[in-house]
């Protein structure tokens, strides 16, 4: 919920579809072309934002939040 008032005034994709949940979270569903870039966008808002569907772009979501600990936990 804290994330969704930034995400919701941003368009992402001209044919994105948004509603609001009861608890205050919001629910978007975008079409996209280039994982990558929706990846790093969605990366901004790490511990705000799941990724339900498709499978492939949860995993990969996981897997750089993943890599992102690995290499905070190398710091140390």
């Amino acid at each position: 919920a804290s994330a969704a008032q930034w995400v919701s005034r941003e368009e992402w994709h001209p044919l994105q579809t948004t509603s609001w949940l009861a608890d205050g979270r919001l629910e978007m569903k975008l079409p996209y072309t280039n994982q990558t870039e929706l990846l790093m966008d969605m990366l901004r808002h790490a511990g705000q934002v799941a990724v339900k569907a498709p499978q492939a772009l949860a995993a990969a979501f996981t897997e750089q939040l993943r890599v992102a600990l690995s290499v905070s936990d190398l710091s140390h």
